[in-house]
């Protein structure tokens, strides 16, 4: 937070975004069963400071309004969309591979864990286009001038 008060002058905006799939979709679920049966303890968590959040507005733990408040940041408007992203067999596990999830895998078995739903996917699905939709959550904040009293 300090230095994006340092970056961000008084009565700048910030803008905070966070993106990521809905898990609806065949596609997603089937995928996260893989990753699970080769995480350690056979559970997905969220990454860094998401991991062990109980409340969430619009998509962001409720922690993080209080920091912005406390480094004089007022929240102006906070709001979500929904849009859908096309992807192939490949692609897809190109998108998995970006996941926190596997960062913690050393190369090897990340590439092995794709493999597996690589082909997964040729074998339930086939060849086709996979539309995934997403949701992108959204706050506007603006820094507050110092209190001058």
């Amino acid at each position: 937070m300090n230095e994006i008060k340092r970056i961000i002058k008084e009565n700048g905006t910030l803008i905070v975004m966070d993106s990521g799939f809905v898990s609806k979709s065949n596609v997603i679920k089937e995928t996260l069963q893989i990753i699970k049966r080769h995480m350690p303890d056979g559970k997905l968590t969220s990454a860094g400071s998401k991991a062990n959040v109980q409340q969430f507005i619009n998509g962001f733990p409720v922690e993080w309004f209080k920091e912005w408040q406390e480094h004089q940041f007022d929240l102006t408007d906070t709001y979500k969309f929904y849009y859908d992203v096309t992807f192939k067999n490949e692609e897809w596990c190109g998108r998995v591979g970006s996941l926190s999830w596997l960062s913690s895998f050393p190369e090897d078995k990340r590439v092995q864990i794709l493999d597996e739903i690589h082909s997964h996917l040729v074998k339930e699905f086939g060849n086709i286009q996979h539309t995934i939709q997403h949701v992108c959550n959204v706050v506007i904040l603006k820094r507050k001038k110092p209190y001058a009293g």
